[in-house]
């Protein structure tokens, strides 16, 4: 079961599946120790600086808030399912308040697909100063390297601990650098059989550094589980598996672009690309056809203003005829990545019968 949130600005969309394995596989993974299994810590040692008990640090991993009852620690299969390696992350960190003072009150929880909304300001909240109060706990590392404009993926799975108690989801944050999005967390307990979710975020990365920081307030229920976290993973979006739809990967452009002009520019000697078709079977210019005369890999993806993919093929010779499942498609702009050997070009062409 996967479900789907399209945002706006900087993060472009956000998808959860109902699933231990990974998503992508074969990535290059622009985080180090995305799966806590460097470390100085024995299982159930407490990781946060601020915590009484304190012991152990996560390399390239920094704890931050919380409090002096914190107890935030390495995990191992004997606490909860470890989906990659022999260790994940479980951030206790007691009790909080999702939508009001009161314990036990999640009546302003909203689903909208993967993302948690309805939260009032100020909300979570963990009332105790011993558990970071507003704050609650954070796990984060700066990531570097990245190239502004350029899209990449975050992927990483979240369960939660049960133990026969905490069997309801609970909330925790995840912030790229554009602010918290809230979340839910499922308990998985240590069963094989326990599923938990894996997560995927495509996101703009604005700057060479992006902090990629979780958070946890606490059970927003007495019966409600806390994150465990594991396999953490940030690659670009040409790693993402091809059963993933990419969502609104190619941002939409100006909603109102000027008339086309049914010209076919010329990207070089041997690649003509059309930004205008007409699929109204008049036999004139019936299909979206690139002219391409070299002999390198070819493959071409075409998806809607939405960012679903309405065509696929590797083959130059079979052409896009303006259909999806054998019905017409609406006119409008449609957006194309077209990969020949090493490189991609990326575009638009407007459907008009």
């Amino acid at each position: 079961m996967m479900s789907y949130y399209r945002m706006s600005a900087q993060i472009i969309c956000i998808q959860c599946f109902n699933q231990n394995q990974p998503i992508s596989t074969g990535t290059v993974n622009h985080l180090i120790n995305g799966g806590f299994e460097a470390h100085n810590c024995s299982p159930l040692d407490i990781i946060c600086p601020n915590a009484s008990l304190y012991a152990c640090d996560i390399d390239n991993w920094t704890c931050t808030n919380g409090g002096a009852n914190t107890y935030s620690q390495v995990v191992d299969i004997a606490f909860s399912i470890i989906v990659e390696g022999g260790n994940a992350v479980y951030m206790g960190n007691w009790i909080t308040r999702p939508c009001a003072p009161f314990i036990n009150d999640t009546s302003c929880i909203t689903m909208n697909g993967c993302k948690v909304e309805g939260i009032p300001t100020g909300y979570p909240i963990n009332n105790d100063v011993g558990y970071g109060g507003a704050n609650g706990v954070s796990l984060e590392q700066n990531v570097n390297g990245l190239i502004p404009g350029n899209t990449y993926v975050l992927e990483f799975w979240a369960g939660g601990e049960d133990f026969g108690s905490f069997v309801k989801p609970g909330i925790f944050g995840i912030d790229l650098g554009f602010g918290n999005t809230l979340l839910r967390c499922k308990a998985t307990g240590d069963s094989p059989i326990d599923i938990g979710t894996r997560y995927i975020i495509i996101f703009k990365a604005t700057t060479v550094s992006h902090k990629i920081k979780f958070t946890n307030w606490g059970h927003i229920c007495s019966d409600c589980s806390e994150l465990v976290l594991d396999d953490v993973q940030l690659y670009t979006i040409d790693e993402l598996s091809n059963a993933v739809s990419h969502c609104n990967v190619i941002i939409d452009p100006d909603p109102d672009p000027d008339p086309v002009d049914p010209i076919s520019p010329v990207v070089d000697n041997t690649l003509i690309i059309p930004n205008l078709f007409t699929p109204n079977n008049d036999s004139s210019n019936d299909f979206f056809e690139i002219i391409y005369s070299g002999n390198e890999d070819y493959a071409l993806e075409i998806y809607n203003r939405w960012g679903a993919r309405v065509f696929k093929n590797n083959d130059k010779n079979i052409l896009w005829d303006g259909k999806v499942n054998n019905l017409e498609d609406t006119d409008g702009l449609y957006y194309y990545s077209l990969y020949i050997g090493n490189e991609k070009h990326t575009g638009w062409v407007h459907l008009m019968r």
